[in-house]
């Protein structure tokens, strides 16, 4: 088993047209680039191999990947091996059309905002710099196409075909590059039909050469799976020096996309994997708890949070980050164990990233406001004060009362602050200078606006 996948299954993220997700923001979708990631150890195949023998390749791998996932090609897929050079500026072109570049910027500041970054971090050179390093090939809905790396060692384009065409057959039969587009404020819903994706894409891959054995991917534990792609990527140079949020942000839609799948397919087998895409899940929450995937849990609503003291305060950026993101986020500050229980209660969530403009730059200031699931008041408070008392902790104070604040060099305060079932985290402002963040304002303010903010979750 351990043959199997050491090696092979840290796939980067960037599937469904996605650069790589600031972990608590799954971010808007375009085209599908997947990376199974192989240590190279096979020799690669020659590069006037062709493309009419790649094509072939391609053929055998598409009927193989029909009949391991149970669902007939309604099309041809279309096909181009590139080096990598011209495969890099492909990718490029499609993320410059599909994803909007102040979305991009928004999430970096996101991530500073929160403390997940240096205070020196290049958000859209680390994307790319991932991409450069990783990429493998990628289907791309719009064009129906898939596009392949030269120089692929054998076994690294096996699971790369396999993988890509099940992308393939999901964009064929349920339409996945239109219901994957970017939307504004979708990023919880987008991210769990991502792992949707990727759950799917990855268990019929694992199937294939587990066949073999008389085994099938329900046979390989999620455990495994998880452990192989984290010590996958950390023997990886360029990801070593990516910051935790982003690796694990990498990995999650397809650790608990498998999960999600294989719990389907334990109890329907493919077809109750067919059936979730008639009705997929709504929110990272339902992907996590089939229990509230069949109940059709819906996340609780967050009213549209105030601006900070001060005019000329405008949202530039809102989006639900999910239970998924929380989780994330909270492994931070906290073991994964306690960081996934005090996640649970997520009940509804809204990030707002406010920008002011005037004569010396741009400032900007960050809300994040959370509602914890309905039910007996008892437990919904613990499972906030939980959560509360983990974002505490990057304040480096202990959570005494309600309510925690630390100026921050560089970006600003970080308030925390706890109402009931409700958290605010109120961060900033800072002003973004060519020499980086710039902090200004400070706790007494944060609490103030963090004060305000949790008015609209009672």
């Amino acid at each position: 088993m351990k043959r199997v996948l050491v090696g092979l299954l840290a796939m980067m993220p960037l599937a469904c047209g996605k650069p790589p997700s600031p972990a608590a923001l799954p971010p808007p979708a375009s085209i599908v680039i997947e990376t199974p990631r192989v240590e190279q150890s096979a020799p690669a195949r020659p590069s006037d191999a062709g493309e009419e023998e790649a094509r072939t390749r391609l053929k055998a791998a598409l009927a193989e990947v029909t009949k391991v996932r149970g669902l007939l090609a309604n099309a041809e897929v279309e096909l181009h091996v590139l080096d990598r050079a011209p495969l890099l500026d492909r990718v490029r072109e499609h993320v410059a059309a599909e994803v909007p570049a102040e979305v991009i910027d928004a999430q970096g500041h996101v991530l500073l905002s929160l403390g997940l970054v240096p205070l020196d971090f290049d958000y859209r050179a680390a994307l790319f710099g991932l991409l450069e390093s990783q990429l493998a090939g990628f289907y791309d809905p719009r064009g129906k196409a898939m596009y392949l790396a030269k120089d692929l060692p054998e076994e690294a384009e096996a699971l790369t075909l396999a993988h890509e065409l099940v992308h393939a057959l999901q964009d064929q039969h349920w339409d996945l590059g239109a219901r994957l587009e970017h939307r504004p404020g979708q990023g919880d819903a987008q991210g769990a039909l991502h792992a949707l994706a990727e759950g799917d894409a990855t268990s019929a891959m694992l199937d294939i050469p587990l066949a073999a054995m008389g085994r099938s991917a329900l046979d390989v534990p999620e455990t495994v799976f998880s452990l192989e792609m984290e010590l996958t990527m950390a023997a990886d140079a360029r990801s070593k020096e990516i910051p935790r949020v982003l690796r694990a942000s990498l990995a999650a839609p397809y650790v608990d996309g498998l999960r999600f799948v294989h719990a389907l397919r334990r109890r329907g087998g493919w077809a109750a994997v067919d059936a979730a895409w008639q009705a997929p899940p709504t929110t990272t929450e339902q992907l996590l708890h089939l229990d509230k995937f069949d109940a059709k849990e819906p996340a609780l609503e967050v009213g549209p949070a105030l601006p900070p003291d001060g005019d000329g305060w405008e949202a530039v950026f809102e989006d639900s980050l999910g239970e998924q993101g929380l989780r994330i986020v909270l492994e931070e500050w906290a073991p994964k164990r306690v960081a996934a229980n005090a996640a649970e209660g997520w009940g509804g969530d809204r990030v707002t990233l406010f920008r002011q403009s005037s004569e010396d730059g741009e400032s900007f200031a960050l809300a994040w406001q959370l509602r914890f699931d309905e039910g007996p008041r008892g437990r919904r408070d613990r499972e906030a004060r939980e959560a509360f008392e983990v974002l505490v902790r990057a304040t480096g104070k202990s959570a005494q009362g309600t309510r925690q604040c630390v100026d921050r060099p560089g970006v600003g305060a970080f308030a925390v602050l706890r109402q009931g079932s409700g958290i605010v985290v109120a961060t900033g402002p800072y002003r973004h200078t060519e020499q980086g963040p710039e902090a200004r304002g400070d706790c007494a303010a944060a609490i103030r606006w963090a004060t305000r903010l949790a008015k609209s979750l009672r």
